[in-house]
């Protein structure tokens, strides 16, 4: 992650070698969003996306490839965190426009959660962010 004045961006390295070029595993919110309609369900070959909607309530759910990862987000003076996602660290920060952000490597893949739902609710969501069966 590099921070700047007015924005940080994030990236992930794969100086390994060892995590797959393109989806091969699939991972998915488990945590139950019954009561959320999905508005966008993209799959290519480096990336899951799954965005979740309730009324004015958004969850934007994106399992990218190691090497494909590179955003950049509004994190002028926002306190970037780290936390503990399923014993992996995860970096968040609220951004300028009230989305609470968390972003983190499982070992696999890149995982990157965004919502307004707050913060301690979108941690219990990231939470439940398991391997599921294609």
């Amino acid at each position: 992650m590099s921070v700047f004045s007015d924005y940080s961006e994030v990236r992930g390295i794969d100086v390994s070698g060892n995590y797959p070029e393109k989806i091969e595993s699939h991972y998915e919110i488990t945590y139950n969003l019954s009561e959320y309609t999905i508005e966008r369900n993209e799959l290519t070959e480096q990336e899951h996306i799954l965005f979740y909607r309730k009324a004015d309530k958004m969850i934007c759910y994106y399992q990218i490839t190691v090497a494909e990862y590179r955003k950049k987000y509004n994190t002028e003076n926002a306190e970037i965190e780290h936390i503990d996602i399923n014993e992996h660290d995860a970096i968040g920060f609220l951004d300028n426009n009230g989305y609470y952000t968390l972003v983190w490597n499982n070992g696999e893949y890149i995982i990157n959660i965004g919502s307004n739902i707050g913060k301690n609710a979108l941690i219990e969501v990231a939470k439940s962010v398991q391997k599921v069966e294609n």
